[in-house]
């Protein structure tokens, strides 16, 4: 247990003139030692002495021999008055200042441990401080508060660490994180009021970028013997009165090449510059600040060469593959109209030379007029035409309709079926419709066309033609490329010679379609 030497006056009254009397006082006029050896005092007590009581204690650190050998000194916030005593005596008599320093050579501090074995005389006066209770101290850590100007130091230094403190206590701090197993610095809020932070002997890989713009207030950082291997360059941001980053295993590459330039700015406040080195097998033991620009490179890497361009590769064949499944009738259609080449969805019955028509259009009477002033006039009109197979000019007359349907899908290389909600009521139509069904089942083929001029009511669509529509394509009157896509699904039109099929510029016989019309027509 230890013990505190009180020092106090009991004496008259103190008066306006407190000043040192240059007489002895009579009841110590022959002391001239105290010998206060192997006690258990740990600290002198001056707090609120009178004014007698400060002359009595400069009276006797001036004129007296005080051994404290064997004692157990704090020296603290508690003893710095008496520090600022013996200060005061040196300074006045600086001639004897030697003198003095001996007969204080005794008094020796026994904690706290940053000034353990060290003589009260020669302790500096910033490591006087008293533990405090702070809002916001961390758990594992003990908070100080400094004596000489107040401010609050967090010791946190051989507390196996493994990250920072979440936070700190509000205003100036000094943050002590050494000899602990931090692997990164996150860029924490409290760090714009650290002025003092020790990091060395970590395990340090990694500092955000923020930390350093953080650290705006800093004066003394000291981040050595850590596992750095490259610096952020928001670190060039700061300017301390202090900066140690040695024994760090450095990378000398590409990425390191602006350090040189701030290393050669900022000697006046880096610790052993020389010291700062490179460990990279390339540089290994060179300082960063001597090597030459061009030694600040990137090998190449021929194995992450090969890997990055085959994986675009890939990536590249997979946009391509995909893109070309989801617009593949685009492609062909633009390949077709661009270029005439037609190499894709082909059939061999297109060079069928009994096949005199290139299709046969199935439609209803009430969608006549769009038919044969749009549809027909459109396709005929081509060079070369299309030849189109028309019930109201190119059926024979006097044969059974359903003889005329069967020719009309035989002799023709496909068949258009213009769907409305008209075809859908005309039991002749959906008629045709299950004979070009029953075609492209035998023949295994994709025969028929289907336009789709208009919104469907699908109450009317029966089970055989909607199961059709939901598993193949069929071309919307509204698609902007309709008549592109028409014409690359039909087969590629033969030259007018080639075959002895009908003309969009044979007469269209009006006096035959109108009896036709009085048979046939009217079932649509």
């Amino acid at each position: 247990m230890q013990a505190t030497l009180i020092i106090e006056s009991k004496d008259t009254p103190q008066t306006e003139d407190c000043s040192l009397s240059h007489e002895t006082p009579a009841q110590i006029d022959d002391i001239r030692k105290i010998i206060l050896k192997d006690n258990r005092i740990g600290s002198i007590n001056t707090t609120g002495l009178s004014c007698k009581g400060e002359q009595l204690l400069s009276y006797i650190i001036k004129f007296y021999l005080i051994y404290l050998d064997g004692n157990q000194l704090s020296c603290d916030c508690d003893l710095y008055n008496t520090y600022l005593k013996l200060q005061n005596l040196i300074q006045k008599q600086s001639q004897s200042a030697s003198d003095i320093r001996s007969r204080f050579s005794s008094w020796i501090c026994a904690s706290p441990t940053f000034t353990a074995n060290k003589k009260l005389i020669d302790v500096d006066q910033s490591l006087f401080r008293c533990r405090e209770a702070v809002k916001d101290c961390p758990t594992m850590c003990t908070c100080y508060r400094r004596t000489v100007d107040l401010s609050i130091i967090v010791d946190c230094a051989k507390r196996n660490l493994l990250t920072i403190p979440e936070k700190l206590p509000s205003g100036k701090v000094e943050l002590d994180l050494r000899d602990n197993h931090i692997e990164s610095v996150t860029g924490a809020h409290y760090l714009a009021n650290v002025t003092k932070l020790q990091l060395q002997n970590n395990d340090i890989s990694q500092i955000d970028a923020d930390a350093f713009l953080l650290l705006r207030n800093v004066s003394s950082l000291n981040l050595a013997t850590n596992q750095l291997v490259y610096l952020p360059k928001q670190i060039s941001q700061i300017y301390p009165q202090r900066l140690d980053i040695t024994n760090n295993p450095f990378k000398c590459d590409c990425h390191a090449g602006w350090m040189k330039d701030w290393l050669l700015t900022s000697k006046h406040f880096l610790v052993n510059e020389q010291s700062i080195t490179c460990s990279d097998e390339d540089h290994h033991g060179n300082m960063i600040s001597t090597l030459e620009e061009d030694e600040f490179d990137c090998p190449t890497d021929i194995k992450l060469i090969i890997s990055v361009t085959l994986g675009s590769l890939l990536f590249l064949i997979f946009v391509t593959a995909l893109l070309v499944y989801k617009f593949s009738i685009e492609i062909k259609v633009l390949m077709y109209t661009h270029l005439n080449w037609h190499p894709f969805d082909k059939f061999s019955e297109d060079n069928d030379p009994n096949k005199i028509y290139d299709a046969f259009v199935t439609y209803s009477n009430l969608d006549y007029r769009w038919v044969i002033h749009t549809l027909r006039r459109t396709l005929e009109s081509q060079d070369p035409p299309y030849r189109l197979c028309v019930h109201d000019r190119d059926f024979s007359v006097g044969e059974a309709i359903m003889d005329n349907v069967q020719n009309s899908l035989n002799q023709s290389k496909r068949m258009i079926m213009v769907l409305s909600n008209n075809y859908l009521r005309s039991e002749w139509c959906m008629m045709e419709f299950q004979l070009a069904h029953l075609k492209m089942l035998k023949d295994r083929s994709r025969y028929l066309i289907i336009v789709v001029t208009e919104s469907l009511d699908e109450t009317l669509v029966n089970e055989e033609l909607g199961a059709y529509l939901r598993t193949n394509t069929y071309l919307p009157l509204s698609n902007r490329w309709f008549w592109r896509k028409l014409k690359y699904t039909l087969p590629v039109p033969a030259e007018p010679s080639m075959s002895g099929a009908p003309r969009s510029t044979y007469p269209t016989l009006p006096d035959i379609t109108h009896a036709y019309n009085n048979e046939v027509l009217t079932r649509f």
